[in-house]
């Protein structure tokens, strides 16, 4: 069952759903109680989850360090090609910005 390869993954979302599915589609299937206790089991985990890690965000800078790099001089550059009756058909158009 796909639910519980998900499951044995820990992609307890996806577990709920694929459980949801089959039960909503073969609701007198011989798996039933297999499923309902899969199904059981992925919502218990997702709420251990949720009360053991509060959300992170995104992006989180733990330290002033965790943002070098980040600043400084940033170069971007492209070419492109074009065609036209006059001029060499090809050119660099390039840009520096400095910042602190």
């Amino acid at each position: 069952m796909i639910g519980q390869c998900y499951l044995r993954m820990g992609k307890l979302e996806e577990a709920i759903r694929q459980f949801e599915l089959y039960l909503s589609t073969y609701a007198g299937g011989d798996r039933r109680q297999e499923v309902e206790k899969g199904l059981q089991a992925a919502q218990e985990g997702l709420k251990a989850r949720a009360v053991s890690s509060p959300p992170q965000p995104a992006f989180a800078a733990s330290s002033p360090s965790a943002l070098q790099g980040l600043r400084g001089v940033s170069v971007l550059r492209f070419s492109f090609q074009y065609r036209d009756s006059g001029g060499s058909g090809e050119e660099d158009h390039g840009s520096e910005k400095s910042g602190d």
